[in-house]
């Protein structure tokens, strides 16, 4: 699954982490976890990880009251791929943007 073929609209944001990744060079890693829907029908949510490695920045801002107050119909608006490194989740109330040279999301 790529980033962009995720049905963002109506998502539930579950968790954002920043780690240090590596001990001999260190680097940094971002991990989103997200319920998103399986497909445009809109009827069940999967659950997914998103590991963004060789992170080169991040910037986010996010309204947590308002993510709870939307989280039983979905707190994320939309989310897409901007050029070749950068991704951004924007919320409702809210967005994150991470630059990275690595992209991996599992399903479960």
């Amino acid at each position: 699954m790529k980033f962009d073929d995720v049905i963002w609209h109506d998502g539930l944001l579950q968790s954002i982490l920043v780690a240090r990744n590596g001990q001999d060079r260190p680097n940094y890693k971002v991990q989103i976890e997200a319920d998103v829907y399986s497909n445009a029908e809109m009827v069940e949510r999967i659950h997914i990880a998103i590991t963004f490695g060789d992170v080169g920045g991040i910037v986010t801002a996010v309204n947590i009251v308002e993510m709870i107050d939307n989280f039983v119909h979905g707190n994320i608006s939309n989310g897409y791929k901007k050029g070749d490194m950068s991704y951004i989740l924007y919320f409702c109330d809210g967005y994150v943007e991470i630059t990275a040279g690595k992209v991996d999301i599992t399903v479960s």
